[in-house]
């Protein structure tokens, strides 16, 4: 019983999936610029900053 309680568990899953990637797809004029966004957002908090690029190098060594 337990399994079929997985199966079924993992199928809603895969539906979940699929229907947000279907949704995704039809609206992908409206979702592309949101995802430029979010990509030029995470660029932007990976790039070290300029006044901790040396500080942070010389803690990781000490």
């Amino acid at each position: 019983m337990k399994e079929l309680g997985e199966k079924a568990l993992w199928l809603a899953a895969g539906a979940a999936v699929g229907a947000a990637c279907y949704l995704a797809w039809r609206n992908r004029e409206r979702l592309m610029p949101l995802v430029e966004q979010a990509v030029a957002q995470a660029r932007e908090m990976t790039r070290p900053r300029q006044d901790e690029g040396e500080t942070s190098g010389e803690a990781r060594q000490s």
